[in-house]
């Protein structure tokens, strides 16, 4: 049963329930998180991914998710540990209108406004809408055309979901892989 998958990954949302706030300001912009359990934190990355953080912020703003700046600094984190140019992978992304990547700046305005999309296209309410930012994450990695693919399907994200959409995608491009199907837990760890 469809449904089921996604009450399982909802059942284990409870298990993390007392992270959820320490997670919430992982993503969130250092703010306090909407739950009972507030903590202060920011995203575990490196120096190199940290010293882009004013930047992300600017292009967080221009595309309307200024919430989500440890998000973003998060996916550069797991893209590139912030190895320029091409610090969000986006070198394929249909904001790149002028390709190659060249600079730091040109892969965090493809990817903040990308991630803004997914954000958008997964309904993610708050920067502590774990289930929300999951499937906006794994659409990030393997094409937003997910997000629409697991709420057809399953209405919402699951690493078992992912799993099954990465081996169809495979068997439709002759691909050996496709995408991190690990990507969400990669991004987020527990």
């Amino acid at each position: 049963d469809r449904r089921m998958k996604c009450l399982n990954f909802a059942g284990e949302m409870v298990t993390y329930t007392n992270i959820v706030g320490a997670i919430g300001a992982v993503i969130g912009s250092g703010g306090a998180a909407n739950s009972a359990e507030d903590y202060t934190y920011q995203a575990q990355v490196s120096e190199q991914t940290e010293s882009y953080r004013d930047m992300v912020a600017d292009y967080c703003e221009k595309y309307g998710i200024d919430d989500y700046v440890d998000l973003c600094l998060a996916v550069i984190e797991q893209e590139s540990g912030g190895n320029p140019p091409d610090v969000m992978q986006t070198v394929q992304s249909y904001y790149n209108v002028n390709p190659p990547i060249d600079t730091a700046e040109e892969s965090i305005d493809c990817g903040t406004h990308e991630l803004s999309d997914c954000l958008t296209k997964a309904k993610s309410k708050s920067p502590n809408d774990i289930k929300g930012i999951s499937l906006a994450l794994q659409g990030y990695n393997f094409g937003n055309g997910y997000i629409d693919w697991a709420l057809k399907n399953y209405g919402c994200y699951s690493k078992e979901n992912a799993e099954i959409f990465s081996q169809k995608m495979c068997a439709e491009l002759g691909y050996d892989s496709y995408g991190d199907v690990e990507y969400v837990p990669h991004v987020l760890p527990p």
